[in-house]
């Protein structure tokens, strides 16, 4: 399906949008508050909140434009080729996210002599062995599924439609890190979005950019056990 027949208008989808990550920070912050920051609850949270927002929008969506699902998977390359951006990716997306992470914990130590306390364990152990498997099953999997979904196949072709692939991407990319609401991570996330941006570019599939994330957020859970930094 090529990029001019993702012919979404940009109101559904800012609409698709603001209803999605409204509803789910006010669900979020109850939870928070009722169950002080609890690893699984936020966990439970996205799977139930987050997920089925993006699904039933998502659907909305494509149903006003006659399309389905498999429009956003299509893509006119082969099976290999699809596989292979979304494999290397992932090393393309950690080393450029770390790299520019790590440059800025250098600085922040330099001035102040500690590393910042969002990276010191504060309870990622805490939660046992449900929360810590629930919280690996949905970095893994289902945010790459469902926040490729929308970021690439519902606000990507929006941009580039209207912008051109250029600009599409590097909004694309900052208007994923900036949603994620971490500060301290936002420079690394939109790197990581540009990457993601210019995969489904590349092959005009949410495939690869879902593999990719994937295999990122798979990588970055094993450096958050090994470090015990604190990933929420």
């Amino acid at each position: 399906m090529r990029w001019r027949q993702k012919d979404w208008n940009i109101t559904e989808v800012m609409l698709s949008l603001l209803i999605i990550f409204v509803v789910y920070n006010i669900v979020g912050t109850i939870v928070a508050l009722a169950f002080k920051r609890s690893l699984l609850a936020s966990s439970l949270s996205y799977a139930l909140v987050f997920c089925p927002l993006v699904l039933a929008c998502t659907a909305w969506v494509l149903k006003r434009h006659g399309r389905g699902m498999a429009d956003l998977v299509n893509s006119p390359l082969s099976w290999k080729r699809i596989l292979l951006y979304g494999l290397s990716g992932a090393p393309v997306s950690l080393v450029l996210g770390y790299g520019v992470l790590f440059l800025i914990l250098m600085i922040i130590y330099a001035l102040g002599g500690r590393i910042p306390e969002e990276l010191r364990d504060q309870g990622f152990y805490a939660s046992g062995p449900a929360g810590l498997i629930l919280t690996i099953f949905v970095v893994v999997i289902l945010a790459p599924v469902f926040e490729e979904t929308f970021f690439r196949g519902l606000l990507y072709p929006t941009l580039r439609n209207r912008l051109g692939p250029a600009y599409a991407v590097l909004l694309n990319g900052l208007i994923f890190g900036v949603l994620h609401f971490q500060p301290l991570y936002m420079l690394s996330l939109v790197l990581v979005g540009v990457v993601l941006a210019l995969i489904y570019e590349k092959t005009e599939s949410i495939v690869a950019p879902m593999l990719a994330h994937g295999l990122y957020n798979a990588l970055v859970m094993v450096i958050a056990l090994l470090l015990r930094w604190e990933l929420f």
